[in-house]
């Protein structure tokens, strides 16, 4: 009786390691390699092993020893199986629904190990660092922990500000801090984490920044600040942080720039009908929460021809947003589409009342800032690191004209980071 049920259940393993190929056979090419509910591209089996074509193709002319030694290197190096595995498990049959039963199942438990406690926010799933507070519908990262490292870290960031405010006395330097939720001394898990940041990390760097630097900060004054101004299922800032922070920036520029333009003001705030934005908190946990409302503005923008790495184009979907045209399906990157991206050094030629040129340095936190400031400018121009590892301010200035430079950004962009974001003499 034994090894009939041990037959049994070997069978049954086999045909749900087989049903992935013959599912894979019988779907044919899937209609899109991209999981708009993961937000990335997924693996296909049959453009995932360009060695084996090449394989084949020596068998087909003949070389079935040269075939041999590309198999034999490319089983024995492993690659063969973490590409396969990696296909398999994307293109495995209900993959998707599979994985929300799944967090479905984490929720319960979590729920029901919660219930005996008075926690007013729990963890919204059994696989991230990301809480959910049901009273405000909100998800939120855990606090930072400071290590033992991240006073120096912070101290070597600001040696390499000493070194390129001294060596550009002529230019200058701005930073604009924007306060997340998990370097707050706001961040209501602060409690039940003994090295929450608590904002420490800051203060100390703003206590010992050169004063050649001129420092501006989005700061949070509570919990319901950080929910006025950033997404509550997204850790980017929304529309109104975006423009409070641009206007923070204004203020902060106008200082050292004699006859700036006009600041922009929005003539109108615009709610996108049918988005219910789910960003990328709500897209790890899966949770089932209300979406956010996605909201845009109109505003007389100057004529700017706009260039990435060189090539001009739109590098944004505003201007389609405005007239309807986007998609309402969940999890759509609705923030990165809105505001814009760029794949190098990106530039705004505008047709303003200066002369005076910027640089602006940031990620996608910043991103949005860059058509506000470009109204200020002449030229803009705008780098985030992690796209140009290789960038130095001496060459960049070779060929580049500028009177200011702001970096702008959370704390790995300011402070907390040397690996991208040190800004190379």
């Amino acid at each position: 009786m034994m090894k009939k049920e041990n037959q049994f259940f070997l069978l049954l393993f086999f045909i749900i390691i087989l049903s992935v190929p013959a599912y894979w056979l019988i779907r044919g090419k899937p209609t899109t390699q991209v999981s708009i509910v993961e937000g990335r591209v997924l693996g296909l089996p049959e453009k995932s092993y360009p060695t084996l074509k090449i394989a084949m193709e020596y068998v087909r002319q003949g070389k079935p020893e040269l075939a041999a030694v590309l198999v034999w290197d490319l089983f024995t190096g492993g690659s063969l199986q973490r590409k396969f595995d990696g296909a398999a498990t994307d293109q495995f049959p209900f993959r998707v629904p599979l994985i929300m039963f799944s967090k479905a199942v984490d929720r319960q438990i979590i729920n029901l190990s919660y219930l005996v406690t008075d926690d007013e926010i729990i963890p919204a799933d059994m696989t991230s660092d990301i809480y959910i507070i049901p009273d405000k519908e909100a998800l939120i990262d855990s606090p930072s922990r400071l290590k033992t490292d991240s006073f120096e870290v912070i101290d070597e960031r600001l040696k390499n500000y000493q070194e390129i405010t001294s060596a550009y006395p002529d230019i200058n330097f701005y930073i604009y801090y924007l306060e997340t939720l998990e370097f707050s001394k706001f961040n209501p898990l602060n409690k039940h984490f003994a090295q929450a940041d608590k904002g420490q990390s800051f203060d100390y760097f703003q206590s010992n920044l050169p004063n050649q630097i001129n420092l501006g900060a989005l700061s949070l004054t509570g919990l319901d600040d950080h929910l006025v101004n950033y997404y509550r299922t997204d850790h980017h800032w929304n529309t109104r942080g975006i423009l409070e922070g641009y206007n923070g920036i204004y203020g902060m520029l106008s200082k050292n720039y004699a006859n700036i333009p006009k600041k922009l003001t929005p003539s109108a705030m615009i709610t996108f009908p049918g988005i219910e934005f789910l960003g990328t908190l709500a897209r790890k946990t899966l949770s089932p929460i209300r979406g956010d409302t996605f909201t845009g503005f109109e505003a007389a923008f100057p004529t700017c021809v706009v260039r990435d790495q060189g090539i001009e184009g739109d590098y944004d979907y505003g201007d389609e947003y405005l007239a309807g045209d986007y998609s309402t399906t969940p999890y759509t990157s609705h923030y990165e589409y809105y505001f814009g991206n760029q794949t190098g050094l990106l530039e705004y030629d505008c047709e303003t009342t200066t002369n005076r040129n910027i640089l602006i340095i940031g990620d996608s936190y910043t991103r949005p800032l860059v058509a506000l400031i470009a109204t200020q400018y002449r030229h803009t121009y705008y780098i985030d690191f992690r796209q140009d590892k290789e960038f130095t301010l001496s060459n960049f200035l070779k060929g580049h004209h500028v009177e200011d430079i702001l970096i702008a950004g959370g704390p790995n962009v300011v402070f907390m980071d040397t690996n991208y974001w040190m800004l190379k003499p």
